[in-house]
């Protein structure tokens, strides 16, 4: 493992380049909780000068990452750490693998996922109110070779 460099100095918003790049004509899609982006990989490269800084449009607003480090596990195998610039408690993780990212942002009690969706990548605002019950009526599946237990079947 390999930890990636960090440059010295404040950068201002209007130097902070954009993680993502605009899609032509026709293949852009957004609404109020999702966008659809193309990613500029050298903004985030552990090779070169990679920048202290970044800016990232989400659905709903333009945020600008700092950068604390960088973990490289390989060759285009690399997840980029941050955190959003004004929110102590906030989280920033883009994870490179080839040429796929996936990407998670806390902060401000607002949740976002980065992922792949047809040769793009879907940006979308999570809604806490549409994940899944983690009440006491979930169920665990029996282990291969074993029948159902009295855990795993409904009141």
């Amino acid at each position: 493992m390999v930890l990636c460099g960090l440059m010295s100095g404040p950068v201002r918003a209007a130097e902070a380049p954009s993680l993502f790049l605009a899609l032509p004509q026709g293949q852009a899609a957004s609404s109020a909780d999702r966008i659809t982006v193309a990613i500029d990989f050298s903004v985030i490269s552990p090779t070169g000068p990679a920048p202290t800084a970044i800016t990232i449009r989400l659905p709903d607003r333009t945020i600008m990452a700092l950068k604390a480090g960088c973990e490289v596990r390989g060759r285009d195998d690399y997840t980029w750490q941050g955190t959003v610039s004004g929110f102590e408690l906030s989280t920033v993780l883009l994870t490179v693998m080839g040429r796929m990212v996936f990407g998670h942002i806390d902060f401000e009690a607002a949740s976002y996922s980065i992922e792949t969706k047809d040769g793009a990548y879907l940006v979308t605002r999570q809604d806490p109110s549409r994940r899944g019950p983690l009440g006491n009526d979930a169920r665990i599946p029996p282990a291969p070779g074993q029948g159902a237990g009295p855990r795993d079947q409904a009141p």
